[in-house]
């Protein structure tokens, strides 16, 4: 599960968000007391069926199907150019990026070191967006919502 939370958290890191945002910033586990004034993503995996692909029992081959969930934040004064477009063009680069991922490649996993292959990344998308609102207090906007698409993984185990 690491290497794959690690794999998507980089490929977003750091994107560049069309329209004259601010880069998103990725995290796994976000800040404590986290204000997102510049587009922000948490990445987790919730779910994840696991497949034999080999036999007999062994160092045979396994199929995970990781169901990557990409939560988005976005905090923007009503003052911003073009507010209309800006949430839009965070997801919009989120599935692009996804999608854009060359495949298959090796991806490791930082704390184990075992390398495994991640086959297909960003081929099915869900995406769910919460209404905006505006936080009690503040005169700003606050966007919300969800990518999710299905990563697989082949690990020799």
């Amino acid at each position: 599960m690491l290497s794959i939370l690690t794999k998507v958290q980089s490929v977003l890191d750091d994107l560049p968000i069309p329209g004259g945002a601010q880069k998103l910033q990725a995290f796994i586990t976000p800040p404590l007391a986290h204000r997102p004034i510049r587009p922000t993503a948490v990445v987790w995996a919730s779910r994840a069926p696991v497949g034999r692909r080999a036999m007999p029992r062994g160092q045979g081959f396994k199929q995970i199907d990781w169901a990557v969930d990409v939560w988005l934040m976005y905090l923007m004064s009503p003052q911003v150019p073009n507010l209309d477009q800006q949430y839009p063009l965070v997801v919009d680069a989120v599935m692009a990026a996804m999608w854009s991922t060359p495949m298959p490649v090796p991806i490791e996993d930082p704390v184990t070191g075992l390398v495994t292959q991640m086959t297909s990344i960003g081929e099915v998308f869900t995406v769910d967006n919460a209404p905006v609102r505006s936080p009690e207090g503040q005169q700003m906007y606050y966007f919300t919502g969800k990518v999710s698409f299905t990563v697989k993984e082949w690990p020799q185990a």
